[in-house]
């Protein structure tokens, strides 16, 4: 284990642990270096819906140091269709203090803190990031500007899912902002340098096993040379990769490289010295949430799929903004789309939204009011895979941050993603209004997918049988969906789990159904327990 110090609010000194058997996983993907920042770090999760608690869950899998729950919201029954944490029995209670311990037990080595009070200046100040799961656009914008007024700027991440679309917005401040691309490093050694044409240097060196060897472009320097390679030089030289690696019959690879400091003869040498990839900085800047809901940019330059290629994501900006704007002019209530007048307010309001983005024409001709209509039916649902992946992109926008590693959100800022293809069209929605429906004075768990997917198929989903093979990372995270969809959980659902592996340490920080005292127990045995908690009526 190595140890790492922080401090408290209060000044104390309190001691954070990365335990390297238990992050193993996370230290191959991250480096060493970037889980040392990670574990000092404090990250801020406000609103512990079922966004919230999928980020506020992977930070405290990733080591965060601290992650603090921000939340005042009572739980109540459509909760329990995303927040895999909360139970019936919870209901009426605060939804971050019901969820605590839970979320706690994930990591001892991360301190979970709760915060069920107004959000404040001295609330973000004390974090590195903020992640914003719940709340109104003027809250957003509101706290998005707290965020950037303090110094250094706290990281603002804002994750945003409705019926079975989400969108992420990240702003890191507004002063340029520099990290560490996420390239793999190597620190080879070296067989033998020698002049080559041009000024180059032929470099020869043993062939890795790991495959990761150099590439044209890569800055490399020399660690342990002599003097007999750099001449008369003493400081170090970094040099340019310029051909692509070959490798002979004797398992050698061989590639060029030109001096970029300065050009001067270098003599050949051998011995026992390595190549070193040196990782250079990027620089990213930001614009404020308020600037960038006016002027998104190009939203189409990261296109998730062939939809967004085509201006769907400019189309989810108007919708996102005119749902909005909507309850801002009917005191924050939202459109009801089985009555008429709600509907074409709404559709009024995407219009005036649309018309205020003359940069929208050049990715979408037109507003689709198709899709603003399926979007205002769904709107008041959340469909569960929606809710998880946004809480995990997240999360992983605040770990960039903390890591001060890889590519955040940047030009554009936003990012967007639906799976509208879901729903059923407009006309056939209004002929089966009564399907898509809650159950009026009997709310169930599944109420928020019922008004997406309707009753039928909802019964269709319970009464699935499904065999899962592999309860690892992948497996837990679909079992925990399931659950929270209820499928195979109705009267003649059957849901069959089967893996022959057995939990170790280092399965505990991606998989996330076991724990500390399930080790070395059976994973299906372990994975059937986790999933009837968080859904008893799984068969």
């Amino acid at each position: 284990m190595s140890a790492v110090e922080t401090k408290t609010g209060e000044g104390a000194k309190r001691k954070k642990v990365l335990d390297e058997d238990l992050n193993s996983r996370n230290i191959f993907a991250y480096g060493l270096d970037a889980m040392t920042k990670m574990a000092r770090s404090k990250v801020a999760v406000i609103g512990l819906n079922g966004v919230g608690a999928e980020a506020a869950k992977s930070l405290i899998l990733a080591n965060i140091g601290t992650v603090t729950l921000v939340d005042n919201t009572t739980v109540a029954m459509k909760d329990l269709s995303t927040h895999f944490y909360l139970s019936e029995a919870d209901i009426g209670r605060s939804r971050a203090e019901a969820c605590y311990s839970k979320l706690q037990e994930l990591n001892p080595n991360v301190s979970v803190d709760l915060h069920t009070e107004a959000v404040t200046l001295a609330l973000l100040a004390q974090h590195n990031a903020v992640v914003v799961c719940d709340g109104t656009l003027s809250q957003h914008v509101e706290w998005n500007t707290m965020c950037r007024t303090l110094q250094p700027a706290v990281a603002f991440v804002l994750a945003e899912a409705r019926g079975v679309c989400f969108r992420l917005f990240s702003d890191f401040g507004p002063e340029p902002y520099h990290s560490l691309p996420g390239h793999p490093t190597y620190c080879i050694p070296v067989e033998k340098v020698e002049p080559a044409a041009a000024g180059h240097v032929t470099v020869t060196i043993v062939a890795q096993q790991n495959d990761i060897r150099p590439e044209c472009g890569h800055i490399v320097t020399f660690s342990g040379v002599s003097g007999a390679m750099h001449g008369q030089q003493q400081l170090p030289i970094h040099f340019r990769v310029v051909s692509e690696v070959a490798s002979d019959q004797n398992d050698l690879w061989h590639f060029d490289v030109e001096p970029i400091d300065h050009p001067h003869q270098i003599q050949a040498c051998s011995g026992n010295f390595h190549v070193k990839r040196l990782i250079t900085p990027d620089t990213f800047s930001f614009c404020s949430l308020s600037d960038s809901l006016r002027a998104p940019g190009n939203l189409s330059t990261r296109a998730w799929n062939e939809y967004a290629l085509d201006g769907r994501s400019e189309q989810l900006h108007v919708a996102f903004a005119a749902m909005h704007r909507y309850a801002e002019l009917n005191h924050g209530s939202y459109p009801d789309p089985r009555k008429s007048v709600d509907l074409q307010t709404y559709l009024l309001a995407c219009r005036h939204v649309y018309s205020s983005f003359p940069d929208f024409s050049a990715s979408c001709a037109a507003l689709d009011e198709d899709i603003m209509r399926l979007f205002a039916m769904s709107f008041n649902g959340l469909l569960n895979p929606i809710a998880a992946i946004a809480g995990a992109l997240a999360a992983q926008e605040a770990i960039k941050r903390c890591s001060e590693k890889h590519q955040p959100l940047s030009n554009p800022q936003w990012f967007y993603v639906d799976a509208l293809d879901l729903l059923p069209d407009a006309s056939a929605w209004h002929q089966q209004v009564d399907n898509f429906q809650p159950i009026p004075g009997n709310p169930c768990r599944y109420d928020d997918q019922i008004v997406l997917l309707g009753r039928d198929m909802q019964l269709l989903l319970g009464n699935t049988k499904v065999f899962v093979i592999g309860a690892g990372a992948i497996g837990c995270e679909i079992l925990k969906n399931f659950a929270m969809m209820g499928i195979a959980c109705g009267e003649q659902g059957l849901l069959t789990i089967t893996d022959n592996d057995h939990i170790e340490k280092s399965n505990l920080s991606r998989q996330f159904l076991f724990r500390s005292h399930h080790i070395k127990r059976s994973k299906s045995e372990c994975a059937t327990e986790s999933v009837r908690a968080m859904n008893p009526h799984f068969k």
